[in-house]
């Protein structure tokens, strides 16, 4: 992943941006987020974003998970 603007990390309940610390180590993608406790974060990450550039031809979905800390 070389645009790291591309994955963010989401508040579950209203949607608001979180603040991140993204570092990319060899094949491994590090997110360190701030997090509250007991609160569900949705991670997103454009799948085809940086193919999609300057290519209107490729469409850009994005893959997603949920965690909830404790």
């Amino acid at each position: 992943i070389s645009d790291l603007d591309k994955v963010q990390v989401f508040k579950k309940s209203n949607g608001a941006p979180v603040e991140t610390n993204i570092q990319v180590d060899g094949a491994k993608l590090v997110i360190s987020p701030r997090l509250q406790p007991a609160t569900e974060y949705q991670v997103v990450f454009y799948g085809g974003a940086l193919e999609s550039v300057g290519n209107p031809g490729v469409t850009n979905p994005f893959l997603d998970w949920v965690f909830r800390t404790y």
